[in-house]
């Protein structure tokens, strides 16, 4: 199944419409306009789907919950997968008490959620853990998402992972020229990487701008956290760091426990850059 967005009404082919200019919002305030929490919990979500569904050209905004994500992408289960095809998409506006204000990723028990992302945006979420996605990757699940041309600007985890929160197993995600700028957190302003127990997350990123994130304590573009032998090992390649800011680590911060011997926690750079404001 594909859905395409951003059509005026006269189109002959889905060639000819117009997404940036034609709206077409997906909106959880579906109750009274002045209070959020009769939103939709979900807005939009995929459970089990492969790569020949497609979702291109809408706004998905105003979504609120306690917790799992305006979208959701779910592949739990031993032989599951979940890998839609999101294109062209702007996530505005979305809140969750807990974690996952944005964008949802969730595996367990072997299942495998891993969607393709190319020239989305995801902007100005709000969570206590992920304000833009959340990948939440348990028991032995998956993800080997991949975001291409992507934004994540101005989302807020109140707690960890303004931009993004990766936990869990394995959680192998790439990002290629994308831009993570302007978001906040307590820890972890851009991106926080939590392994948790014998977990790896070992995202790769290219060509990518960390900029203007700002983190209250530590980690204001990246903060790794290893401990429970869990690994959080990100590689960056032609990346640029700009104008980060924290009490500890305005670009990076690597934080393990010294008990835990077998913990790995290393950011590999090749061919990076980092300027200061």
């Amino acid at each position: 199944m594909k859905v395409y967005g951003g059509f005026l009404g006269g189109e002959a082919s889905i060639v000819s419409r117009d997404w940036e200019s034609n709206s077409t919002i997906l909106n959880g305030n579906i109750g009274d306009g002045g209070d959020i929490w009769d939103n939709s919990l979900c807005v939009v979500k995929f459970d089990h789907v492969g790569s020949t569904t497609h979702l291109d050209g809408f706004t998905i905004r105003e979504g609120v919950g306690n917790d799992g994500g305006r979208i959701v992408i779910d592949g739990t289960g031993s032989g599951g997968t979940c890998s839609p095809v999101l294109q062209n998409l702007t996530v505005t506006a979305n809140r969750a008490v807990e974690q996952a204000g944005g964008i949802f990723i969730h595996a367990a028990d072997y299942g495998n959620a891993s969607p393709s992302l190319s020239n989305c945006t995801i902007v100005g979420n709000h969570a206590e853990l992920g304000g833009g996605m959340y990948f939440d990757i348990e028991n032995s699940g998956r993800s080997t998402a991949t975001l291409e041309d992507c934004k994540i600007l101005s989302n807020v985890g109140y707690s960890h992972g303004g931009g993004i929160y990766m936990n869990g197993t394995y959680v192998f995600p790439t990002f290629d020229r994308c831009t993570i700028s302007g978001n906040y957190a307590n820890e972890g302003g851009g991106l926080y990487l939590n392994p948790g127990q014998y977990g790896y997350c070992r995202p790769i990123i290219s060509n990518t701008l960390i900029s203007g994130n700002r983190a209250n304590y530590s980690g204001g573009g990246i903060y790794n956290k290893v401990c429970d032998r869990g690994e959080a090992e990100p590689s960056l390649y032609n990346c640029t760091f700009a104008g980060n800011r924290a009490t500890y680590g305005g670009a990076i911060n690597n934080w393990f426990t010294t008990d835990q011997t077998s913990s790995v926690g290393k950011s590999r750079f090749w061919s990076c850059a980092e300027t200061r404001a």
